[in-house]
């Protein structure tokens, strides 16, 4: 390899380093650099990055992706709706029912009278 120009993936592909650049090709921090030269990568470790620029090379990196046109956190919005929306409504029960309570409407003060059993102490024998 040429310390004077620019090492990629190509570079190393045609000086029998790598077999393919298949995702770019990433710099790990194993190793010592000697000479200043200029990498253009993928991604870099920090070790990698500090050794390049301690040698007083280059490191050139991709800019960073753009930001997804559709957020995934539009689901954990509408949940959030939706949660809001139980909570309110049992806010309004739990009201209800303590207005209920409060004018003596409540359904326990509504019990029914027991029917008497059919055969029991109570019963006259024919």
């Amino acid at each position: 390899l040429d310390a004077k120009a620019t090492v990629d993936a190509n570079a190393l592909i045609g000086a029998g380093v790598i077999r393919r650049g298949r995702d770019g090709l990433r710099i790990l921090g194993n190793g010592a650099l000697t000479s200043k030269v200029t990498i253009e990568a993928a991604s870099a470790s920090k070790p990698a990055a500090e050794a390049i620029a301690k040698a007083g090379g280059t490191l050139v990196l991709p800019p960073p992706p753009k930001e997804p046109a559709r957020k995934i956190g539009h689901i954990h919005e509408r949940n959030a709706k939706k949660k809001d929306v139980a909570a309110k409504a049992a806010a309004a029960k739990g009201a209800a029912k303590a207005e209920a309570k409060a004018d003596g409407d409540s359904p326990k003060a509504e019990k029914k009278p027991k029917k008497a059993p059919a055969g029991g102490a109570n019963a006259t024998k024919a």
